[in-house]
């Protein structure tokens, strides 16, 4: 037969017919039998019905009251047992009475009775005594709010000793409630049995009962058996039996773990054992000798279990060693993504609730006991065929080129973190996929692409396993800082291009003028906080000196002296347009330069391009996403790719250049640069045409239009000039090579004289300077010896700056030294309304 209840005692029905039953003091009904009649049982039969070896109640009435009731003789010693289960939510007017002793067989008669109610306004178990006038009186109770959806075996116990005993379950665990005194019941004939109150049609045929008992207390002869053994850590173990112990066991059974004696404590079916020595990983003996149940039944008890220490992660316990990001096209593993996880400690790790996130999906990782040193492969789906592999929900989809994974203990703390990129393939054809990376160095915590490589093995990884051995990584190069910003007006964070070393950094390795740092912190891997005791003031530029800061890998960077400021707006003709290189070289980007020409430090972060279309200022794109500092006289390039640059110009500044995401429309015969403050207000504009380049260069690809000075107007023709072939054409980041500053005049000068090109360092090549108070000018520069033959010509027909440094190495046109004598040179400069102006010197070189 079916059963949905599993507490307490299940005892043989005895059917008796009613003239017996008054004399008996022992009733019980399992509700097995199949002509499913209620006839040894007195009330309210008809809404009762027995259903699949169960009691059920049948009334469809709203706001019924009925009863079941039999005859009971009541003695010294009793028990009243029943299993219940209700399928509701109990209320003040849904409820279940359990009824122990009743003066009439009508349980609503006016008479002395005692019940336990299942239910009521408080939703909990409570023994009740009613006396003759209907008052009721609460004896014993339970917490509240564990009646719903009920299920448990009932059992009460009352002798004339300890009284009354109430047992149930609640959550998994044995419950006992006890009244020590206070209520007694009449040692005579009276009626037994159960209350239901039940309200809308909701509660209708949801109660059920199994195994009634009522009589006197049964004799208890099965001694208490063994049902679980919890290990709550290294130093206790708890044990659960099949019924309450005594007691009085205390005092006289023997417990030993491993042979040593271990203190226990009994409380009710539950005994605490208390180990000796600290328990090891590893297998172990119990022996519980005349463990005693409270009938006096004893049993001896002997039980090998397994003990595993578990320890709590410390970040870089348990590393990321393995991550295969992009698997087709397949090379010899399944096409399935994965993540390796290897436990480089010497502590047995559960990993349960253990999270690992991109950022966007968390996988919660189920129950695992990963060893010291170790592997775990953590994957979306199943297909690989090793014992050490977890396939988790909500596996983060991972990136082929690049993504942030972050591992994180139960506690959400963080135990790893790494962001791989395709770039750390040691092979650039495994980049295509099919190919894993692994960790190098399993206990080298420095997360750098230093110590990642491509998978070596043949079948594009070893998930699960030992990676490839390989030479150390060996990084010498110190951290560099790559960008500082202010936080409110109190806090500065440093942003260096390396994961920092994890020493202690003191304020006094922080120096900001008169100000004091106050604390310090490692926000990120690579990130430094810094907080001042004082605020700093608005467009003043404070200097920070930054001393002794290391990587992981213990290299120091050198003292650092930057400049902070809290910026402000810019206003119009605060910032202008400085350089602008619209026909790129092949393969090449443009360029835009601006320079901040007031005293002020202004915020970039409000600094846009764009254009206005019908009216509205349309196409907008920012230059910079956070707040950054532009220092006055201060020049920023904006490109789209900082690197071309660096290829197609040696005059170039990297830590001027400033990528965007898009720069405006420059087309190559003309176009227009407009830069705006983000709330739509025109800082400056220049509209360009290929006609203002120098009309001598053959081709102004590559070659830039740079300003000439700040003073003019922006869009005066004439302030704008091809830069110079002295510097490569263009000058980005960098100063003008056509520069003119008012106050300076035309001159040219011989550097050194005599020259002695001896290889010593000193003098040995011919330096002539130019400085020219006008642009678009073109030079020429030959030598000649004291008989009037040309021996070289280090500067022919070239468009010149406003400053100039021409040099000759000495050497005729076949590449041989000239030998020790007196030489000419002959400069030529060509104005471009074709005046030429000739300067003559001589020189002298030996050796």
């Amino acid at each position: 037969m079916r059963r949905i209840f599993s507490m307490g005692a299940i005892f043989v029905c005895l059917i008796f017919d009613l003239p017996s039953l008054a004399q008996t003091n022992v009733f019980t009904d399992s509700f097995n039998r199949s002509d499913l009649s209620l006839s040894n049982w007195l009330g309210d039969t008809h809404k009762f019905t027995i259903d699949d070896g169960f009691l059920r109640t049948k009334s469809l009435t709203v706001n019924d009251l009925f009863t079941l009731a039999h005859p009971l003789k009541f003695d010294s010693v009793m028990q009243w047992s029943v299993d219940v289960k209700l399928d509701f939510s109990t209320s003040s007017v849904n409820f279940v009475d359990l009824i122990l002793y009743s003066e009439h067989e009508d349980f609503d008669t006016p008479g002395f009775q005692i019940f336990l109610r299942i239910g009521g306004t408080k939703d909990k178990l409570a023994l009740y005594a009613r006396n003759r006038s209907g008052e009721q009186i609460e004896y014993l109770s339970s917490v509240s709010g564990i009646t719903h959806q009920f299920s448990s075996n009932v059992k009460i116990i009352y002798n004339a000793y300890e009284r009354w005993s109430v047992q149930y379950t609640s959550n998994g665990h044995a419950q006992i409630l006890r009244l020590s005194d206070g209520l007694e019941i009449p040692m005579h004939t009276g009626y037994a049995g159960l209350r239901i109150r039940q309200s809308v049609s909701s509660f209708h045929t949801k109660h059920r009962f199994d195994n009634y008992y009522a009589g006197i207390l049964p004799v208890d002869t099965i001694p208490p058996t063994l049902r679980k053994v919890v290990i709550i850590d290294q130093h206790q173990v708890n044990l659960l039996f099949s019924e309450q112990l005594s007691k009085a066991m205390d005092g006289s059974s023997n417990c030993t773990i491993n042979g040593d004696r271990c203190p226990f404590k009994v409380a009710n079916d539950w005994v605490e054992l208390f180990a000796p020595q600290a328990l090891h990983t590893g297998n172990h003996e119990l022996r519980f000798l005349n463990v005693m149940d409270t009938s006096g039944n004893r049993a001896d008890v002997v039980h090998a279990f397994t003990y595993v220490h578990l320890e709590r992660a410390e970040e870089y316990d348990v590393v990321i060693s393995e991550v295969m990001a992009d698997p087709d096209p397949v090379v010899g593993l399944p096409n399935k993504e994965y993540v390796e996880l290897y436990n480089r400690s010497d502590k047995i790790i559960d990993l349960a609730n253990w999270v690992l996130t991109d950022g966007s999906r968390k996988a919660v990782l189920p129950s695992y006991h990963l060893w010291p040193d170790s592997f775990v492969l953590l994957t979306g789906s199943s297909g690989f065929a090793i014992s050490n592999v977890l396939v988790i929900n909500h596996m983060p989809s991972l990136n082929n080129n690049s993504d942030r994974l972050v591992l994180l203990d139960e506690n959400n703390i963080k135990i790893e973190e790494i962001t791989y990129s395709s770039n750390w393939h040691t092979e650039a054809w495994k980049k295509e996929g099919g190919w894993s990376l692994e960790k190098i160095d399993l206990d080298l915590i420095c997360p750098t692409a230093h110590n990642w490589q491509s998978a070596q093995a043949s079948a594009g990884g070893s998930p699960g396993s030992a990676n490839a051995k390989s030479v150390r990584p060996n990084d010498l190069t110190p951290p560099r800082l790559t960008h500082w910003s202010i936080v409110g007006d109190s806090l500065i964070e440093l942003t260096f291009d390396e994961v920092l070393g994890d020493e202690v950094y003191l304020p006094q390795q922080f120096v900001l003028e008169d100000f004091m740092v106050s604390n310090l912190d490692v926000f990120d891997e690579k990130t430094l906080r810094l907080f001042f005791d004082n605020r700093l003031e608005t467009n003043v530029v404070y200097n920070l000196t930054v001393r002794n800061v290391s990587d992981c890998y213990d290299n120091i960077a050198d003292e650092l002296s930057i400049r902070v400021a809290i910026p402000i707006r810019p206003n119009p003709g605060e910032v202008v347009v400085n350089e602008v290189l619209f026909n790129p070289k092949p393969f090449g980007v443009d360029f835009i330069e601006i320079v901040n020409s007031s005293p002020h430090v202004l915020d970039l972060r409000a600094l846009v391009f764009g254009q206005y279309e019908d009216g509205q200022l349309a196409n907008l794109m920012h230059t910079v996403n956070h707040s950054q500092p532009f220092f006055s006289g201060d020049i920023v390039c904006f490109t789209e790719d900082c690197s071309v640059l660096s290829q197609h110009y040696t005059h170039f500044d990297s830590a001027s250049c400033l990528e965007v995401k898009q720069l405006p429309l420059l087309p190559d015969d003309e176009g227009v640069v407009h830069l705006y403050r983000n709330d739509g207000v025109l800082l400056d504009g220049f509209q360009y045409h290929e006609d203002w380049h120098h009309p001598l260069l053959n081709s102004n690809e590559g070659v830039s239009l740079e300003r000439t000075t700040l003073e003019q107007p922006t869009q005066d023709q004439n302030n704008w000039a091809s830069a110079s072939k002295h510097i490569g054409y263009a000058s980005p980041g960098k100063p003008n090579s056509q520069v003119l500053d008012s106050g300076i005049t035309a001159r040219w000068q011989l550097i050194n004289d005599p020259i002695t090109p001896d290889g010593d360092g000193h003098n040995d090549v011919f330096v002539a300077r130019l400085d020219l108070e006008e642009v678009d000018q073109v030079v020429q520069l030959s030598i000649y010896d004291r008989f009037g033959r040309l021996m070289a010509t280090p500067v022919n027909n070239t468009l010149a700056g406003t400053r100039n440094n021409f040099l000759w190495s000495c050497r005729d046109e076949s590449g041989a030294l000239v030998p020790p004598d007196i030489y000419i040179m002959l400069l030529e400069i060509i104005h471009p309304d074709g005046e030429v102006r000739r300067y003559k010197r001589g020189f002298t070189i030996y050796y």
